[in-house]
C-alpha cells in the first residue's frame, strides 16, 4: 500500500514546485542608501521573492532593486524608516491566469513593504500606482 502512495506523492510535490513563480536567476540591485543598510534591503527583497514564488505562478522574476526616491515618496504615508519600496522586472508565462497579460514583460512593478514590530518586513501593497 505504501509503495502505491509514493509515486503519486512525488508527482504532486514536483507539480507544486514547478507551478510557482521562478526566482532562481533574479538580479538583486542594492545601491548605497542613506535610509537603509544593505542587510535591511536584502531582507526586504527576500520578502518580495517569497511572495513572488507564492503568488506569481508561471512568471519569472528577472530583477529587483531598491529605490531611495520611491521610498521617500511613500514615507509621507507611512513614516520614515517604516516603509521601503522595491521595483521589479518580471515576465509572465503563457499560462499566467492573473490580472496581467500573458507572455508579457513588466518593468518598474512596485512593491511597498512596511517594517514589522519585530524588525522584519511585511508586504503592504504591490502593482502600479
Amino acid at each position: 500500500m505504501k509503495k502505491r502512495l509514493i509515486i503519486p506523492t512525488i508527482v504532486i510535490v514536483i507539480a507544486l514546485l514547478c507551478s510557482c513563480g521562478k526566482t532562481g536567476a533574479v538580479q538583486k540591485i542594492i545601491p548605497d542608501s542613506e535610509i537603509y543598510s544593505k542587510a535591511e534591503i536584502e531582507s526586504a527583497m527576500n520578502t518580495v521573492i517569497k511572495e513572488f514564488r507564492k503568488s506569481f505562478d508561471g512568471c519569472e522574476l528577472l530583477k529587483i532593486e531598491y529605490c531611495d526616491e520611491e521610498t521617500l515618496k511613500e514615507a509621507k504615508n507611512y513614516g520614515s524608516g517604516k516603509v521601503m519600496v522595491l521595483l521589479s522586472e518580471f515576465e509572465t508565462g503563457s499560462s499566467f491566469d492573473g490580472s496581467l497579460e500573458p507572455n508579457s514583460k513588466y518593468s518598474d512593478y512596485k512593491w511597498v513593504l512596511v517594517r514589522t514590530k519585530l524588525g522584519g518586513w511585511k508586504l503592504e501593497d504591490r502593482g502600479y500606482a
